[in-house]
């Protein structure tokens, strides 16, 4: 099910990056266009991937990836929070 579900959106972004070209085109700015909606896409995505990176480094590590014990970890999280 997550298999087809990635596909799925895949196809979906595929179809939405395509008619976003074709309209840049119908909207009269040329014939280069859509490598600049493309390069314009991909600096968004780029950008989503950041922020994503910078929300994900305030969580706590996992007590089996840095060899704590469980009570050295929920000393840790009593104390930073």
């Amino acid at each position: 099910m997550a298999a087809a579900s990635n596909h799925s959106a895949f196809n979906l972004v595929n179809a939405g990056g395509a008619w976003l070209g074709g309209f840049a085109i119908s909207a009269g700015w040329g014939w280069a266009s859509p490598a600049l909606v493309g390069a314009a896409l991909g600096m968004a995505g780029l950008g989503l991937a950041f922020l994503g990176g910078l929300m994900d480094r305030g969580g706590s590590r996992s007590g089996v990836i840095t060899g704590t014990q469980p009570e050295q970890v929920a000393a840790a999280q009593s104390q930073s929070g």
